[in-house]
């Protein structure tokens, strides 16, 4: 039988590739429009809704199939219900209907073309910002199906389980941390973290992992000169830290090649 990482580790999978495949649905019909002025808006939000609404339904289920999984695992009973209409479509942005959503990239492409890039780099553009908002989509719907099933059980809380060989440092301190039943998982773009329960409370302590919490403020202060327990000073979503797991236990390295200093990291996301 699988482990409750294990479960984890193949739930990020499932994720990823669910936000690979409506990326590139949303980027075909990006590209097939006729044109991107403002008589395709309606034209292309009437394909895209409708598709990406399906997706979350997925992730949706899939995170609570996991979830059951996993308390299977634990030998913990489970019935909690899922209501997707509780963790997708505009209630996952704070009441913003979807079809506003997804004309947003249409206004990315007439920003650039005003700022004089050619129709190729403006379509980009608007891709890219497509790209961003379909998977902050698809991780709200996972982060508040999370909030809503853990809500419904007697469990004392649950931990973020990092995917993959590199993660960006905000995600590594945030898996050191303990999250109660209510808390909402941090996100940002990207983010293909997953969730594990904790089933007592055994972990009377905030912080889970001291040492690997250390380890990456630390590393962020010998590379840039400055670090946060609040990662506030320094944005640690662009850090990007690889975590090599062998004699010397967990390595900090970081992709230098896209940032320049604290001033560069300091910059936030552009607004989703």
């Amino acid at each position: 039988m699988a482990t409750v990482d294990e479960i984890a580790h193949q739930a990020g999978r499932t994720k990823s590739s669910l936000k690979q495949a409506l990326s590139n649905a949303l980027r075909a019909w990006w590209f097939a429009l006729a044109d991107h002025h403002k008589s395709q808006v309606d034209l292309f939000v009437r394909e895209a809704v409708p598709t990406v609404m399906a997706y979350e339904q997925v992730m949706a289920e899939s995170t609570w199939a996991y979830l059951r999984d996993q308390y299977d695992v634990l030998g913990e009973p489970f019935d909690a219900r899922l209501q997707t209409s509780r963790v997708t479509g505009a209630v996952i942005r704070n009441g913003v209907p979807p079809a506003e959503v997804y004309a947003r990239p249409f206004v990315d492409v007439w920003t650039s073309l005003a700022d004089g890039l050619d129709m190729t780099q403006a379509l980009e553009h608007g891709a890219t910002r497509l790209d961003q908002l379909s998977d902050i989509d698809m991780e709200l719907t996972h982060d508040w199906t999370v909030r809503d099933i853990v809500g419904q059980t007697r469990l004392a809380g649950y931990r973020r389980v990092l995917n993959g060989a590199t993660n960006c440092a905000l995600c590594i301190v945030a898996s050191t941390q303990r999250y109660r039943r209510g808390d909402l998982k941090k996100i940002h773009p990207n983010c293909n973290c997953t969730v594990a329960p904790i089933i007592t409370d055994q972990d009377v302590h905030q912080v889970l992992d001291d040492t690997l919490l250390a380890q990456v403020h630390a590393a962020v202060a010998v590379k840039f000169g400055v670090s946060d327990a609040a990662a506030r000073k320094i944005d640690y979503r662009k850090i990007l830290v690889t975590r090599e797991h062998g004699e010397y236990g967990p390595t900090l390295t970081y992709s230098t090649d896209k940032f320049t200093g604290p001033s560069g990291l300091s910059q936030r996301h552009r607004r989703a």
